[in-house]
C-alpha cells in the first residue's frame, strides 16, 4: 500500500517513518513492515489480523498522502472523511497532533475489542425504508448515499438480518470486519473513551472539515469536545449528508486520499455523468496493477486540466525531469477510422420480438461431424488427466502417447501423495492440494495446456464435490497458468437428455456452472463439457479415450456437446411458437396454488396474478415469519413497516375479491417443515392443483462474485447458499409431490443456465441443476414437471427504468409477465422452456460461444476498407489463438481488413490481464451497479467493444450531451492510464 510512494518521494517516506516511530512502543512492531515487502511476511500478515493495526496502516497512508499532495500546493480547501478519515481530516486542520491522533486510533481500537465480535453488512435500501426493519440489537452505522446504508450489531443479528434482506430481494453484503462500529455495543466503552480524550489536546481547526456525526462543517465548539468525539465513535456516519453538502458548490473538485476508490465509487454513484468527471482516486485499487506514481500523478493531472491548483514547482523539484518527446513528421495521413453513424451494442441489435408467441424456445440438439484436431498445437504440450479408473486412465495415456504428448494422471485419495513421476492421489474437496499439484507443475515447466476431468464421468465424486473440486481446479488453473491459454474438457454421463433414453442425473448439471462461467471470467481458459453416456460400456475404454483426446484437441465454438453411440451431438434451442389460443390446460378456477419463495419478488407478484385471475386459493411459503392472520387487519391500518403494509392491503383487498390467502412458514429445504405445509394446505383447501417453485437467492454477496475473488470457503458458503433452495428444496418437493396428483410443478430457472454470466457460476449451476432435474421427471413420465428459464422480470413502478443492459433490454414489462406465465403453465409439453424476448441462438452465440459481433447482429457489415489510410500493418510472428482471434475482431468493429499483431501488443502482462484492466476502468468510470451486472457477462475479449459502446449508450441517455463529444470524453478516460497505451488525440 503506497510502497512505490515511500521509495521515491522524500515527503510521503518521512511522513511514514514518523508514525511508524510514533506506534512502535504503542504497537511492539513496526509499522513499515506491514506496509513495505520486507522484515517477516508472515508476522506482517498476521499482524494485519488485528484491526488496530489495519486501523493505524490506513490513517498513516492517507496522512502521508495528503501531505505529500500539500506539498505540490494540492491544498483542501474543506474536508470530509469517513468514519476515521475524519481523524486524518482533523489531523491536517490541526486539531489534533499527530502523535496525540495516532494513540487516539491505538485507544479505539483496543477499547473495541473488548466489547466482543461484531459485524458489518451493507444494505442498497433508503434509510426510511430500512430502519422499520431493523431488529434492536442492530444499528445503523452509516448512511453513504440515497440508498446505501451499513447496519452493524452482534454476528447473530447481522446474519438473521440478512435472511430478512434476501427474502425480500434486497441486495446486501457482509463487510471484512470483526467489528461493530458505530452501533449499541459500544455504549459500554464511551465513558472510558471520554475519559482518555479529556487527556489529549483539541483545538480549534484550521481548515474546515465536515462532521460525520451531522453532515455539517464541524464548529470550533464540536472539535474541542470530548463528547463529540465520542458521539462520533458511536453514531450513524453521515456521510451523504456531508457529500451533499460538498456537491452544493459546482466548481468543488474531490480527491480522495487513500488507497483504492471506495469514496470515489460512492461519489460517483450519486453524481451526473459530466460531474463524475471531477472526482479522482489517488491511489490503485487493490486488483489493479498501475504503477503508485503513475496514479497519482494522472490525479494531479487531471485536476489541473479541471481547473485545480498545482505548485509545478515543488513537484518537479522531487526529482522530476522534462522528457522531449519524439518528433512527429506530420505527413497527413490518417490512420484511425470513421465510425458509422449508428452503433449499438450486439444484445440491443439482437432483435427483440413484437409477437409474445416468439418468446418462447425449446433445447434441442443438431447432429455435426466429428472434430477435427487443432493442428496448430504443439507437441510438448502437457495434458493432466482427472481419472480414477486405471483401464481408462491407461487408455487415455496411450491414446496421447500415439499423438506424442506425455500425461499425468490424478486420481482421489485420502491425501496429497506423488506415487510415481505419472501419477498423483489427492483429496477431490481440497483447493490446497489441486494449488499445490499445479504449483509444482509451473515450477518444473510443466504446466498442463490441457486438462480432462473424468471424475464425473466415473462417478468419483458426488454432484455437488464435483461442482466444487472443479470450481477449486480452475482456480488453481488461473492461478498458475500465467496467461498462457489452457483447455479443461469435463466429461459425465446422464447429464443431456438427447435421446430421450438416458438414464439422467440432474446432480451432474451442477457441473454447468463453472463450465459456462469460468470461461467468460477467465479470458484465454477453454472449457467444455461433454455427455459420453453409454460409450464406455458399449464400446469399450480404448474409444472412449480416443474420442476424448479428440474432443479436447477440437477448434469448435460449442460448449456443451453429447456422444451418442458414435454420433456426436450440440445443444441447440428451436423456436416455440406459443399462441394466445384457449389455453389446453386451463387454471383452475379457485384452484389451489402453493408458492415457495412466496414473499419473493417474483412470488407475490404471481400470488397477485393467481388470486386476479382465479380467485385462487394461495398458499404462500416463506422462510420469514408473517403475522398471524388474526392480526392482519389491524396491522395493514398500522404497521411502520411499509412493506409489510402494502402486502397486507393487497392481500385483503384480493380476499374481498375471492381469493384466499394461507401464509406457511418453513424452510423448503426442510422435508418434514414442509411436508406439514402440505398437509395444512389439503386440510385448508383440499388437493393442490399446482406448485410454483419461486425460492431461492439472487441478490446476494455470492451471486455477484468472480471466481477470482472467492477463497475455498466462500466458495463453498456460495454453492451452500444457491443450491440449497434450488437443488435440496427441489428434491424435498420430490419426495413430497410423490404419489400426490397435481397439474403442474413449475420450476423457476434463469436464463444464467443457458447464457451463464460473470459472478454466476453457482447461480448458473444451481438453475441448470432445475432444467436438468425437469428432464428427468419427464422420463418418468407420471407427472407434470416444468422448467422455465427467465430474463429479468419488471415490477409495477420500475416501468421508466433505463435500459443499461442485456438483462434490462429484454425483461418482461408488467403488463406481459402474467400473460407469459399463463401461456407456459397451460400450454408448454417440454420439460423446459426458455422465455427470451430478444433471439436466443443469437444470445448464445455471442455469451456461450463467443462467436463476437458478427453472430450477435442480424444486419450486414461492410466489407473491412483496404486503403493507404486503413492500413495498421505491424509486424506478425508467433501469433497465438487468441492474439489471430484479437485482430479478427478488430477487423469487424473498425472496418480495417489489413491488421495485424506485433509480438509486444501482448506484453501487457496477457490477454486475461488487459480484459480485467478495460473492465476494471469501465466499471470505475461507470460505477457500474447491480442492474449493470449483465453488461460483465463479456466472456472474451470479443465483448469489450460492445461494453464500452453500451455504457457509452446508458451514460448519453442519463446526460444528453452531443453524441460525438461524450464518445469522445469516455474512451479518453477509459483508456487513460493503461500500461503503455498512448490515448487517442482529441481529434481522433
Amino acid at each position: 500500500m503506497g510502497q512505490q510512494l515511500y521509495e521515491t518521494e522524500p515527503t510521503y517516506r518521512a511522513c511514514i517513518d514518523r508514525c511508524s516511530q510514533l506506534l512502535l512502543p504503542r504497537l511492539g512492531m513496526d509499522l513499515r513492515d506491514v506496509l513495505l515487502s520486507r522484515g517477516d511476511t508472515a508476522r506482517a500478515e498476521r499482524a494485519l489480523e488485528g484491526i488496530v493495526v489495519v486501523l493505524c496502516a490506513l490513517f498513516s497512508t492517507e496522512y502521508a498522502l495528503a501531505t505529500l499532495l500539500m506539498e505540490w500546493g494540492v491544498r483542501p480547501s474543506l474536508m470530509l472523511g469517513h468514519s476515521m478519515g475524519e481523524y486524518v481530516a482533523a489531523t491536517l486542520a490541526g486539531t489534533l497532533e499527530l502523535p496525540d491522533a495516532l494513540g487516539l486510533i491505538v485507544e479505539r481500537a483496543r477499547l473495541m475489542g473488548t466489547v466482543g465480535a461484531g459485524e458489518m453488512m451493507s444494505a442498497r435500501l433508503p434509510e426510511a425504508e430500512l430502519l422499520p426493519l431493523l431488529p434492536p440489537e442492530l444499528s445503523l452505522a452509516a448512511v453513504n448515499g440515497p440508498t446505501h446504508c451499513v447496519v452493524s450489531g452482534p454476528v447473530e443479528a447481522v446474519r438473521g438480518f440478512r435472511q430478512v434482506l434476501a427474502e425480500r430481494g434486497v441486495e446486501h453484503q457482509l463487510l471484512h470486519l470483526t467489528s461493530a462500529g458505530h452501533s449499541a455495543m459500544l455504549d459500554a466503552i464511551l465513558p472510558a473513551f471520554i475519559g482518555y480524550l479529556r487527556g489529549v489536546a483539541l483545538h480549534q481547526p484550521r481548515i474546515p472539515f465536515l462532521s460525520n456525526v451531522t453532515g455539517q462543517p464541524i464548529t470550533d465548539a464540536q472539535a474541542v469536545s470530548p463528547e463529540y468525539w465520542a458521539r462520533h465513535l458511536r453514531q450513524t456516519v453521515r456521510f451523504a449528508e456531508g457529500l451533499q453538502h460538498l456537491l452544493a458548490d459546482p466548481e468543488m473538485l474531490l480527491v480522495e486520499v487513500g488507497p483504492g476508490h471506495g469514496l470515489t465509487s460512492l461519489v460517483r454513484a450519486q453524481v451526473p455523468l459530466e460531474r463524475a468527471q471531477g472526482v479522482w482516486n489517488t491511489i490503485r485499487h487493490v486488483y489493479t496493477q498501475e504503477p503508485d506514481d503513475l496514479v497519482l500523478a494522472a490525479c494531479v493531472a487531471r485536476l489541473w486540466l479541471s481547473g485545480g491548483e498545482v505548485d509545478w514547482g515543488r513537484l518537479h523539484g522531487s526529482g522530476r525531469r522534462r522528457v522531449s518527446l519524439p518528433t512527429y513528421p506530420f505527413e497527413r495521413v490518417r490512420h484511425w477510422y470513421t465510425p458509422p453513424a449508428s452503433r449499438e451494442h450486439p444484445s440491443r441489435e439482437v432483435s427483440r420480438r413484437r409477437d409474445m408467441a416468439d418468446w418462447f424456445y425449446v433445447p434441442s440438439w443438431k447432429r455435426t461431424p466429428l472434430p477435427r484436431p487443432d493442428t496448430r498445437q504443439g507437441q510438448h504440450a502437457s495434458w493432466l488427466v482427472f481419472c480414477q479408473d486405471r483401464t481408462l486412465a491407461g487408455a487415455v495415456s496411450e491414446a496421447l502417447a500415439r499423438e506424442g504428448r506425455g500425461s499425468r494422471t490424478v486420481s482421489p485419495g485420502p491425501e496429497y501423495r506423488e506415487l510415481d513421476e505419472h501419477h498423483v492421489e489427492l483429496v477431490p474437496s481440497s483447493p490446497e492440494h489441486l494449488r499445490q499439484l499445479l504449483q509444482r507443475l509451473a515450477e518444473r515447466g510443466e504446466a498442463p495446456a490441457h486438462v480432462l476431468y473424468l471424475w464425473p464421468l466415473e462417478r468419483a465424486v458426488d454432484g455437488h464435490t464435483g461442482y466444487l473440486s472443479l470450481v477449486h481446479l480452475i482456480q488453481a488453473l488461473e492461478e498458475t497458468r500465467r496467461g498462457l491459454p489452457v483447455r479443461l474438457t469435463v466429461a459425465a454421463e446422464g447429464l443431456f437428455d438427447v435421446s430421450g433414453q438416458e438414464a439422467l442425473e440432474p446432480s451432474q448439471a451442477l457441473l454447468l456452472g463453472p463450465c459456462m462461467v469460468a470461461p467468460q471470467e477467465y479470458p484465454g481458459l477453454g472449457v467444455r463439457c461433454v455427455d459420453v453416456s453409454g460409450v464406455l460400456a458399449t464400446r469399450g475404454a480404448a474409444a472412449l479415450s480416443g474420442l476424448l483426446v479428440r474432443e479436447a484437441m477440437a477448434t469448435t465454438a460449442e460448449r456443451m456437446a453429447a456422444y451418442r453411440g458414435e454420433r456426436r451431438w450440440a445443444q441447440t434451442y428451436e423456436p416455440l411458437r406459443l399462441e394466445s389460443s384457449p389455453d389446453q390446460r386451463p387454471l383452475r378456477e379457485r384452484g389451489v396454488y402453493l408458492l415457495t419463495g412466496g414473499f419473493g419478488r417474483i412470488g407475490f407478484w404471481l400470488a397477485e396474478q393467481l388470486a386476479t385471475s382465479c380467485q385462487a386459493r394461495i398458499v404462500l411459503v416463506s422462510r420469514s415469519p408473517f403475522p398471524e392472520r388474526g392480526q392482519w387487519r389491524e396491522l395493514a391500518a398500522t404497521t411502520s413497516d411499509e412493506m409489510l403494509r402494502r402486502r397486507l392491503q393487497k392481500m385483503l383487498e384480493l380476499e374481498a375479491k375471492g381469493a384466499l390467502f394461507q401464509v406457511e412458514q418453513a424452510d423448503v429445504a426442510d422435508a418434514q417443515a414442509m411436508a406439514g405445509v402440505l398437509a395444512r394446505a389439503e386440510a385448508a383447501f383440499g388437493r393442490v392443483d399446482g406448485i410454483l417453485h419461486a425460492a431461492g437467492v439472487t441478490q446476494s454477496e455470492s451471486s455477484l462474485s468472480l471466481l477470482r475473488d472467492l477463497d475455498a470457503q466462500a466458495v463453498r458458503r456460495a454453492a451452500a447458499e444457491q443450491f440449497h433452495a434450488k437443488v435440496e428444496g427441489t428434491r424435498v418437493l420430490e419426495q413430497l409431490l410423490e404419489g400426490r396428483a397435481f397439474d403442474f410443478c413449475l420450476l423457476f430457472s434463469s436464463n444464467a443456465a443457458v447464457l451463464g454470466g460473470l459472478g454466476q457460476c453457482a447461480y448458473t449451476a444451481a438453475n441448470a441443476f432445475l432444467d436438468a432435474f425437469a428432464a428427468r421427471r419427464a422420463q418418468l413420465g407420471d407427472s407434470r414437471w416444468i422448467s422455465a428459464t427467465w430474463d429479468g422480470w419488471r415490477f409495477p413502478g420500475e416501468e421508466g427504468r433505463s435500459t443499461q443492459s442485456s438483462l434490462d433490454v429484454f425483461a418482461l414489462a408488467p403488463d406481459e409477465s402474467p400473460e407469459v406465465f399463463r401461456r407456459v403453465v397451460t400450454q408448454v409439453d417440454s420439460p423446459q422452456v426458455v422465455v427470451s424476448k430478444g433471439e436466443l441462438l443469437a444470445r448464445v452465440a455471442f455469451w456461450v460461444h463467443g462467436e463476437g459481433l458478427a453472430a450477435a447482429t442480424p444486419q450486414a457489415r461492410p466489407e473491412p476498407a483496404e486503403t493507404e489510410a486503413g492500413k495498421l500493418a505491424l509486424e506478425a510472428e508467433s501469433c497465438t489463438e487468441v492474439e489471430h482471434e484479437m485482430v479478427r475482431i478488430w477487423q469487424a468493429v473498425m472496418g480495417i481488413r489489413s491488421i495485424q499483431v506485433h509480438d509486444n501488443l501482448f506484453q501487457l502482462g496477457g490477454h486475461s490481464l488487459l480484459a480485467t484492466q478495460i473492465l476494471s476502468r469501465i466499471r470505475e468510470r461507470f460505477q457500474v451497479s447491480l442492474p449493470f451486472r449483465r453488461l460483465f457477462e463479456v466472456p472474451t475479449v470479443q465483448g469489450m467493444a460492445a461494453a464500452v459502446q453500451e455504457l457509452l449508450d446508458a451514460g448519453r441517455q442519463e446526460s444528453e450531451p452531443a453524441p460525438q463529444a461524450t464518445a469522445t470524453v469516455d474512451i479518453l478516460s477509459l483508456l487513460q492510464g493503461l500500461p503503455e497505451t498512448r490515448p487517442p488525440s482529441s481529434e481522433e
